[in-house]
C-alpha cells in the first residue's frame, strides 16, 4: 500500500521569531499580522494556548487574556526563505515533496518504496527529523496512508516521528486530534466549538447536508476530506519562476502615450493578480519596463507600503509613476523614439490568509460603474448603440437571435463545473468570401494575415425555408494556417462561399 508522510515544523514563523528573541521562550508568545491592537494573531506557542489564546483572535483581545503575552511580526520574506530551505532538505529524503501553500512549515512527502534505501520507515523518519533539527528547527513527522489524517497527527505532540501500522490505526488516532490544532478557518473552528464539535472524530460524525446548510461549502469540504471522500494527489514542488506580463504593439496600432500605458498596465495587473492569488502570493514590488523603439528601455520599480493583492492600489501607484515618467522622460525623447510596449514583472512573497480571502471576495468590477458607462454610450450614440443578443426560434443561424437594447449588465455567474463551451462570433449578415480558386498559395478565406485554409470540416447541411425562399447551405469549419477557425457555408442557390462567423 502506498505510504504518505506529513512533516510539520510547528508554527514555523514562531520559531523564526524565537530565534530572534530567545529570551521570550519562557513566556506566552504570538506572531501577529501587524503590531497594533487590531492586528490578527497568526501563530502561538503552547504557553499562549494554555492561556486560551488561539490564532484568529485580535492582539488586544489576547492581551486581555494574558498580560505577559509577547508578540511581534515576522516578515514574509523570512518565512519564504525558511520554507525554501526546508523544501530543499526534504528533497534529500523523497523525490516528491509538496509544501503547503496555506501553512508554512507543513509539507507532504511520498514515502513509498523508501525501505530499499533505509532500514525501515522509522529509520527514514528519524534521519529526516535529525536533518531538520540540524538546521535549527523543531519538527514532527508522521508516516501514514492519507493526506488529511497524517497532517492531523503531525500537528500534535512533541518533536517526534510516528509511523502508523494501518489505515485503521491512522484514522483512530486522528479522530482524537482537536480541531484547534488544525489550520482551519478561525470562525468555523469557534462556531463548531460552541456546539461541542472540537475533534476530528466529532466532525466526521456530523451529517453532511446539515453541515453544508448551516456552515457552507468550506465546512462541507473539510468534512468530505476528513471522511476520505476527497483524495488529493501530491503536487510535486516545482521552483516557481517570477510572474511577468509583456505587451508590444503592432506597427499598425496607434502610438502609445501615458494614458495608454496606464490602461495596458491596469489590464496586466488584473491578470497578474489572479495568477499571484492562485499561487498563494502577494506583490511586494512591481518592476516596470517601458519598451522603446530605437532606444534602451526605461525601467522603474514600484513598491506598495506592504505586500498586497489590491489591484486598485497597484494601478494608482503605476499611474502616478507613469505620469511622472511621461513628463520627465518621454517628453524629452529624441525624434523617432517612442514607446512600443510595456512589461511588468512581479516580486512576490507569500500572501496572508486575510489577503487571499479579501482577493477572493472582492468583486472584479463595480456594476454601478458599468451601468453608468452604458448610459453614457446610449446618451452619446443612441439607445441602439449598446445591445445584447437574445435567442429566438429561427431556421437559419442569423435568424436565431435578435439584438435588444441593454440598460443593465447583470453580474456574471459562470458555471465552473461544466466544460467550457465553443464560442462562435456570428455576423449579423453573412459576408461573401473570395472564390475558392486553386492556386499555388491556396485559398485565403480568412485574409492574408491568417494564411491559406489548410483543412475543411464538414459539410453540415441546413436546408428548408420552402415556406418563403428555399435555402440550402453546406456549413464547414475552415482552419487557416495561423490557427484561425472560420464558420463558413456554401450557398447552393447563389453558388458561392459566405462567412457566417468565427470560432474562438
Amino acid at each position: 500500500m502506498p505510504r504518505l508522510a506529513c512533516v510539520d515544523v510547528p508554527a514555523l514563523p514562531l520559531q523564526i521569531l524565537l530565534r530572534r528573541e530567545p529570551a521570550w521562550s519562557r513566556h506566552p508568545v504570538a506572531v501577529v499580522e501587524r503590531d497594533e491592537p487590531q492586528g490578527r494573531i497568526l501563530w502561538v506557542n503552547e504557553a499562549a494556548r494554555g492561556a486560551r489564546i488561539l490564532p484568529g483572535r485580535r492582539y488586544a483581545e489576547a492581551l486581555s487574556l494574558c498580560a505577559e503575552l509577547r508578540a511581534s511580526t515576522v516578515d514574509t520574506s523570512e518565512i519564504d526563505a525558511a520554507v525554501r530551505s526546508l523544501t530543499q532538505t526534504l528533497l534529500e529524503f523523497s523525490p516528491t515533496v509538496e509544501p503547503s501553500v496555506a501553512e508554512p512549515g507543513v509539507s507532504w512527502l511520498d514515502a513509498s518504496g523508501l525501505t530499499q534505501l533505509f532500514a525501515s520507515h522509522e529509520d527514514w523518519a528519524a534521519q529526516l527529523l535529525a536533518r531538520i533539527t540540524a538546521t535549527g528547527f523543531a519538527a514532527r513527522a508522521v508516516v501514514g496512508f492519507t493526506r488529511f489524517h497524517a497532517y492531523a497527527l503531525a500537528r500534535v505532540g512533541g518533536a517526534r516521528a510516528l509511523v502508523l501500522a494501518s489505515p485503521e490505526d491512522e484514522q483512530r488516532r486522528a479522530d482524537q486530534v482537536r480541531l484547534d490544532r488544525l489550520g482551519i478557518d478561525p470562525k468555523l473552528r469557534d462556531a463548531l466549538d460552541r456546539l461541542g464539535i472540537d475533534t476530528v472524530g466529532a466532525l466526521r460524525r456530523l451529517p453532511p447536508r446539515g453541515l453544508l446548510e448551516r456552515f457552507g461549502k468550506d465546512a462541507h469540504g473539510l468534512h468530505e476530506i476528513a471522511l476520505g471522500r476527497r483524495a488529493e494527489a501530491l503536487v510535486p514542488h516545482v521552483e516557481a519562476s517570477p510572474l511577468s506580463d509583456r505587451w508590444e504593439r503592432d506597427p499598425e496600432d496607434p502610438r502609445l502615450d501615458a494614458p495608454s500605458l496606464v490602461f495596458l498596465g491596469k489590464r496586466a495587473i488584473a491578470r497578474l493578480g489572479q495568477q499571484l492569488a492562485a499561487r498563494g502570493e502577494a506583490l511586494r514590488a512591481l518592476d516596470v519596463t517601458i519598451l522603446l523603439d530605437g532606444a534602451l528601455p526605461i525601467t522603474m520599480r514600484i513598491e506598495p507600503a506592504e505586500p498586497t493583492l489590491d489591484e486598485v492600489q497597484l494601478t494608482e501607484l503605476l499611474r502616478l509613476r507613469l505620469e511622472s515618467v511621461a513628463q520627465q522622460t518621454l517628453a524629452t525623447l529624441p525624434g523617432g523614439v517612442e514607446p512600443t510596449g510595456l512589461e511588468l514583472r512581479c516580486d512576490a512573497v507569500r500572501a496572508t490568509r486575510e489577503q487571499l480571502e479579501l482577493f477572493a471576495e472582492a468583486p472584479r468590477r463595480d456594476p454601478k460603474l458599468v451601468d453608468r458607462a452604458i448610459a453614457r454610450l446610449r446618451a452619446r450614440l443612441g439607445d441602439a448603440a449598446v445591445c445584447r443578443a437574445t435567442l429566438r426560434a429561427g431556421h437559419l443561424p442569423e435568424a436565431r437571435f435578435r439584438l435588444e437594447a441593454l440598460q443593465h449588465l447583470p453580474l456574471a455567474r459562470p458555471d465552473r463545473e461544466s466544460p467550457p463551451a465553443l464560442v462562435r462570433r456570428i455576423l449579423l449578415r453573412p459576408r461573401a468570401l473570395p472564390d475558392q480558386r486553386p492556386g499555388p498559395d491556396g485559398w485565403f478565406a480568412a485574409g492574408l494575415r491568417a494564411g491559406p485554409v489548410r483543412k475543411l470540416h464538414g459539410p453540415f447541411v441546413i436546408s428548408g425555408g420552402w415556406w418563403t425562399t428555399e435555402q440550402h447551405r453546406e456549413y464547414h469549419f475552415a482552419e487557416a494556417e495561423r490557427g484561425d477557425v472560420l464558420w463558413i457555408f456554401w450557398d447552393r442557390a447563389r453558388r458561392r462561399w459566405f462567412e457566417q462567423g468565427a470560432v474562438e
